[in-house]
């Protein structure tokens, strides 16, 4: 049977639970690249109040507080309970004071209008499935001349993964979910275009974006562990069948890679817009 989920939103939550105490080893160093990326394209005003949305087990916290250095709060909120718990624990580890870790979800920011000077959203953007109301909820808690900057996964990212996904779910009409699963995931990347338009109808008509596409090799063995995928894909398929499926989409990158590994293209955008 294929577990079941009220909403996409219960699917994203369930994902990083299960990933938040294996999410700094596996993942800590290249989003500590992808937020410093983010930071260099703003500018930070004295003493700011900042909210960080998906702030997960806090990476993208910790690089900002070192950013604006410790002069000023920080607000982190992630939808994962279990992550939140990890960034609680890692901000007292390292000794990181003026942030403040909390549940919180993108489409309904529980802080009052024009709170902060600064929000960013590193990574989090292409999991949230009503975008446009996480922009304009990011909008509205933004100060007037405040700063909101996004990174995220965009257009043609990973879509040789999500060709050969989809080639082998086409060889199992009896799991229509997993097709399902495969599209939403493409769905989630917005088109440059298409992510121009929506930051600007959410208010931001100053903002300076830009996309920045890098062709990568990997191990066939390792091409599921790339941007979440076999942990939203898999979510279409009984847990009987799913090592199965695991098997034949390795062999299908295998099949597809060159001597450096599979290729695929991983594109994002950066976007810092000011609040009028």
């Amino acid at each position: 049977m294929v577990e079941q989920y009220n909403s996409s939103k219960d699917k994203i939550t369930k994902l990083f639970d299960d990933r938040s105490s294996t999410f700094d080893k596996s993942t800590g160093r290249a989003m500590e690249m992808l937020t410093r990326i983010l930071l260099r394209e703003i500018n930070i005003p004295e003493n700011p109040v900042c909210l960080d949305i998906g702030s997960g087990t806090g990476i993208s916290t910790f690089e900002l507080s070192r950013k604006i250095q410790n002069k000023g709060t920080i607000i982190g909120i992630d939808i994962s309970p279990s992550m939140i718990e990890v960034a609680k624990r890692n901000a007292s580890q390292q000794g990181f004071k003026d942030i403040e870790f909390r549940v919180g979800d993108a489409e309904q920011l529980d802080f009052t209008d024009s709170m902060f000077d600064l929000v960013i959203c590193n990574m989090t953007l292409h999991y949230i499935p009503d975008k446009m109301r996480s922009l304009r909820e990011m909008h509205r808690v933004l100060k007037p001349g405040g700063q909101v900057a996004l990174h995220f996964n965009g257009g043609p990212c990973f879509q040789e993964i999500i060709s050969v996904g989809s080639a082998v779910a086409s060889r199992h009409p009896e799991y229509p979910m997993f097709q399902d699963a495969i599209h939403e995931f493409r769905d989630s990347f917005l088109g440059f275009d298409d992510a121009i338009t929506l930051i600007e109808s959410a208010g931001f008509g100053d903002h300076r974006t830009f996309g920045r596409q890098v062709r990568v090799f990997v191990d066939p063995e390792n091409v599921l562990n790339v941007g979440e995928s076999w942990d939203l894909w898999k979510s279409g398929l009984p847990l009987d069948v799913r090592d199965a499926f695991r098997v034949e989409l390795v062999d299908a990158f295998t099949a597809d890679s060159e001597e450096r590994g599979f290729k695929f293209t991983y594109f994002t955008v950066v976007s810092v817009g000011i609040k009028s």
